[in-house]
């Protein structure tokens, strides 16, 4: 089965919305399509932005909540790499994504997020660790042929 990060850009875009839980993000997931990984760096950075006023308006009560509980049951938490250990990426903040998916041995990053999808000397470093990064659609479509 593999193994994924996913962004925080993805999971609030999952969380969106009066039909959170029929994303095709979290059905796949709860469907045991894929492996979820994460780090508690990676999920304090989903519930501080998923509290942010614009992003409440977006997410309905109690989602955000439900799935760090979900998160914190089923996802493999993993603790990052330092930052010395990664490759560098255009955005320093960037970095505990990375450093997540190269500690928990993921097989995708998956975001929309430029500074990794843009950037081809990450892309290509990437690769060469097995670890593809891409976007949901590419990663749903990947999902096929596990």
């Amino acid at each position: 089965m593999p193994r994924a990060v996913i962004d925080t850009n993805v999971v609030l875009a999952a969380c969106y919305g009066r039909r959170a839980w029929q994303s095709p993000l979290l059905t796949a997931w709860l469907a045991g399509r894929f492996d979820w990984v994460t780090s508690e760096i990676l999920l304090a950075e989903f519930l501080e932005v998923s509290a942010r006023p614009e992003q409440r308006a977006r997410i309905r009560a109690g989602v955000a909540s439900s799935l760090e509980q979900l998160l914190r049951l089923r996802a493999d938490f993993v603790i990052p790499l330092a930052e010395s250990e990664c490759p560098p990426c255009r955005d320093p903040d960037d970095v505990m994504v990375l450093a997540t998916a190269v500690a928990g041995e993921a097989d995708y990053l998956v975001t929309t997020d430029g500074d990794f999808l843009n950037d081809p000397a990450l892309l290509v470093s990437m690769t060469e660790r097995g670890l593809r990064i891409v976007r949901p659609f590419d990663f749903f479509a990947s999902l096929k042929s596990w």
